[in-house]
């Protein structure tokens, strides 16, 4: 090979180093932008949660506070449901351990484990133990959803081996 052709297969090679190079990094800072998407998006979730529970929680205390109101109940109740099946879907999902049924539980028994028939109800006031309860357990699902939330936004691992899955995933 002559001098001239060696130079310009240099020229190549080193054109397809710096393409390759370019490519690489393009697809690891997408790879990252995307993993911190879905980062937002579940602290997001968390966030929504968290509203629903306090939610509740003030709707249950006027429950308790006030006069009987089956309606009321019964939408404390659709809430609770809800509340719960969302966690499920964020357990299945692995975004929260096994504990946080147990903590959706308790917040559930403390609003209507007493007081929530008709025959049985009374009016409470602000500092019984019935309300306390319930801000109790609000307070341990809200700090519970909360944790778990910085646990999410801080999940996002790049390491080599996480990069190349996402690289792979987007090639195929």
């Amino acid at each position: 090979m002559d001098e001239a052709t060696l130079k310009m297969l240099g020229e190549v090679v080193t054109s397809l180093v710096t393409w390759m190079l370019v490519m690489i990094g393009w697809l690891v800072i997408s790879e990252r932008q995307v993993q911190m998407e879905i980062a937002k998006n579940n602290y997001s979730k968390f966030s929504k949660l968290r509203e629903s529970v306090s939610k509740i929680e003030v709707a249950a205390i006027a429950y308790h506070t006030g006069e009987y109101d089956a309606r009321a109940g019964r939408n404390i109740m659709r809430s609770l449901s809800t509340l719960g099946l969302e966690v499920s879907q964020l357990n299945r999902a692995k975004l929260v351990g096994m504990s946080a049924g147990d903590y959706v539980f308790k917040f559930k028994k403390a609003i209507t484990f007493s007081n929530f028939d008709p025959g049985e109800f009374a009016l409470h006031d602000a500092s019984s133990e019935l309300i306390q309860g319930v801000e109790e357990a609000a307070d341990d699902l809200d700090r519970f959803l909360l944790e778990s939330a910085e646990v999410v936004i801080k999940q996002p691992e790049y390491t080599i081996a996480s990069l190349l899955k996402g690289i792979v995933r987007r090639i195929y």
